[in-house]
This record gives C-alpha cells, structure tokens and sequence, in this order.
C-alpha cells in the first residue's frame, strides 16, 4: 500500500497451508491492477475495496474460502451469510460491480502501461530537474505500477507535502491509511531502519485512470 511492493503471496500460501493457519491477505491495491486466482495463491480470506477500482466508498468485499468460519461481526440478521448483519447497501454493490465490469483484462493491460508510462516520466523529470531522490524499492521489479515511493534526500515529508498541497499536488508521507499521522513510516522503517533519513524524507505518489501526462509534467 506504501511503496507499492507486490509480495510473494503464493509462496507464503505455500508455506501457511500445511500448518491449517487461516491465512488473510489485503488486495486493496492489487485488486484491479493484477489477476487474481484464489485457488493459486492459496489463500483463505482476501479483502478488496472498491474506490481503488473508482467504484463507491466505504464499500468492499472479503473473499472466505470454503470450510472456513468466524463469529459473526455484527450481530442481528443473517445477512452477508451471517457474517455481518444489517441491510446492505445495494447501491453501492452495484456500483462495485458497475466498476469491476469496466475493467476487462486488455483495459488493466492498458491501465498498467499507462501508469508504467506515468512513473518513468515522472523519474526522468526528476531526473532532468536535478532533484537528488532514490525510489524506495524498486521502479518496476515486482512492483505495482500505480504506485512510488521517492527518498527526497535532505527535505522533510511534512514540508514537501505542504508545498505540493499549495500547487494542487497530492502525494502522503506513508499510505493512505496513515493520513493525517506525525508517526514515521512503519513500512519504511522496516524496510530500511528506524534511524535512515528516509523514514521521514519520503512521499508517496499513485496514479489513476483520470491522470495525463501534463499532470505528470
């Protein structure tokens, strides 16, 4: 969700499902951006979102493998297989759907190419600008092409997002599930340790379909 990492799923399914661990992973960025097979991955619960899709927020579904059961989180009716009870939201749901039905395998390959396309142009400006920066991880080896992560070498996160705020930018310092935190970046600090500068001199920035290449410019 940070750096755009894709992690080695399938192999650490692999190694869960002789210990019968329930095994969960969060596809919230992959969902959408690469295929997904279950059954390969060996997983027994995957949870999805569909604004990462540009489908409605607050809304999402979880993927529960068969055999597998858990105490209800809302208690009452026995909706959602009586997992959560309460009315669904049935506008919402279509919309989710409405949004999973636009994304055919050619037009994810075509999201993927554009924001591959998106990420090196916005590192060779970088580049031609002379910004001295590293990108936290890799630019394409197994990454996700909407998302990077760039080590702005001795300027502060806080302060560098202030000022693309004041141009109509939005990045973050972390993911968005740690907007608005002061706490330095978990995901950076393990990747890199808690004293690298890059913990707190580090933006995120991700690309959607709504994107040009003169907003990238």
């Amino acid at each position: 969700n940070e750096v755009g990492r894709h992690l080695p799923i399938k192999e650490i399914g692999e190694i869960v499902a002789p210990t019968n661990a329930w095994f969960h992973t969060d596809s919230v960025q992959t969902y959408g951006a690469l295929d997904i097979d279950v059954q390969d991955l060996k997983v027994d619960l995957l949870s999805v979102s569909a604004h990462k899709l540009n489908g409605p927020k607050m809304l999402g579904f979880l993927y529960r493998r068969d055999g597998i059961n858990f105490p209800s989180l809302i208690k009452g009716g026995d909706q959602e297989l009586k997992h959560r009870a309460g009315t669904e939201n049935v506008p919402a749901i279509a919309g989710f759907a409405e949004a999973v039905g636009l994304l055919p395998a050619e037009v994810k390959e075509e999201h993927r190419q554009k924001y591959l396309s998106f990420k090196h142009q916005f590192v060779d400006g970088l580049k031609e600008n002379g910004i001295d920066f590293e990108i936290n991880g890799h630019l394409e080896e197994n990454q996700l092409p909407q998302i990077i992560s760039i080590w702005f070498k001795g300027f502060a996160s806080d302060s560098l997002l202030t000022n693309l705020d004041l141009s109509g930018i939005s990045a973050a310092a972390g993911s968005a599930c740690t907007a608005g935190s002061l706490e330095p970046s978990h995901v950076l600090a393990a990747m890199y340790g808690e004293d690298s500068p890059r913990v707190a001199e580090s933006l995120r920035f991700s690309f959607g379909i709504n994107n040009t290449s003169e907003d990238i410019d």
